[in-house]
């Protein structure tokens, strides 16, 4: 497959479909304005458009010949879509490609997992930075419940007194308000999260996109769920997030929260995998999937919370053995015994 495509192909075909995506968006956003009907249906149908420029940017990083070519056709796309296309066209996509060229990067330098979800991430962040400056969150909650305020009209009881009409929506509204209070505080480590698992679907399309067109990589299997481990810097990071948490401090302590929440759910992961590595060794089939069933469904925030306490014990005290040399098993120690018993 490596001799039938010519070196600069990539490249070429990345630049061509990145320039083709501004146009599409130029016309969308165009015809958008002009029929508020039609927008949401144009939104709709390009919602794959910047995660398959990832995809392209990130192949053609890989199979372009030689590699520096990739980066220099990005640097021409960029420069002709700022001639081309507006500013908020080529901002989204640029993003998206610099999210592609770094899953790229990663894939070919058989970076770690993490390093790799970091980078891409890194890549992602100043779209959205930019996102909530042009739509700040206020902004957003604020339309958010214009569009809520007749539905928590109509769920109001139809035979209901004016004045009690008038209490059970300001009680509405201001459980609203709480919500969004809350959504607000933790809405950094939701953005975080989000940005990481779109970087592990761009990174799992890259690596998809690769091998299918012929070309071999490392493989980035994982290994089984029970075994998974995550890096021991996030008992760090929570420990960091604790201790800011106890200053008091407005700032430092929104801050200690979302790197608590974060570092707690990635935790929790890896406290899930102790559960099911022990469940696995415990328990039937049948039973596993009765039991992961009902947790699942009607007791997910005390698997949650047991996830964080396993997951961080786990870091610490090697619950599953996985530090643990395995005994050889080719029969080394009978050789062995044998051998000392006939000299």
């Amino acid at each position: 497959m490596r001799g039938s495509l010519s070196g600069y192909l990539p490249a070429a075909v990345a630049v061509a479909a990145s320039l083709l995506a501004g146009l599409v968006f130029t016309i969308a956003g165009r015809a958008g304005a002009e029929a508020d009907a039609t927008a949401g249906l144009l939104a709709l149908v390009l919602v794959p458009v910047p995660m398959v420029m990832s995809v392209v940017w990130g192949s053609a990083v890989v199979m372009t010949r030689p590699h520096r070519l990739a980066f220099a056709a990005a640097g021409v796309w960029l420069a002709t879509a700022w001639i081309l296309f507006a500013a908020d066209t080529v901002w989204p996509l640029a993003s998206h490609m610099a999210a592609g060229v770094m899953a790229g990067v990663a894939l070919g330098a058989r970076w770690r997992l993490d390093a790799a979800l970091g980078g891409i991430t890194a890549a992602l962040l100043p779209l959205a930075i930019w996102s909530l400056v042009q739509l700040p969150l206020g902004e957003q909650f604020e339309l958010l419940r214009e569009e809520m305020g007749p539905l928590l009209e109509e769920s109001l009881p139809a035979g209901a007194e004016p004045d009690q009409r008038d209490q059970a929506l300001e009680l509405q509204q201001k459980q609203f308000d709480k919500i969004g209070d809350l959504a607000a505080r933790i809405y950094p480590v939701v953005l975080v999260l989000g940005l990481l698992g779109q970087g592990l679907v761009v990174l799992m399309l890259v690596w998809l996109m690769v091998r299918t067109l012929g070309w071999q990589l490392a493989s980035w299997r994982p290994p089984p769920f029970g075994k998974w481990r995550l890096p021991f810097y996030l008992v760090w990071m929570l420990a960091a997030g604790v201790g800011l948490l106890v200053t008091r401090q407005p700032l430092p302590m929104h801050i200690g929260l979302n790197l608590a929440l974060l570092a707690g759910f990635l935790l929790s992961i890896q406290g899930i995998a102790v559960q099911f590595h022990w469940t696995a060794r415990i328990m039937s089939p049948l039973g596993r999937v009765v039991f992961w069933t009902v947790t699942g469904l009607f007791l997910t925030l005390v698997v949650m919370l047991t996830g964080v306490v396993l997951g961080l014990a786990d870091q610490w005290l090697d619950l599953r053995g996985l530090d643990r040399v395995e005994p050889p098993r080719d029969g080394g120690d009978d050789d062995t015994r044998n051998d000392q018993q006939s000299g």
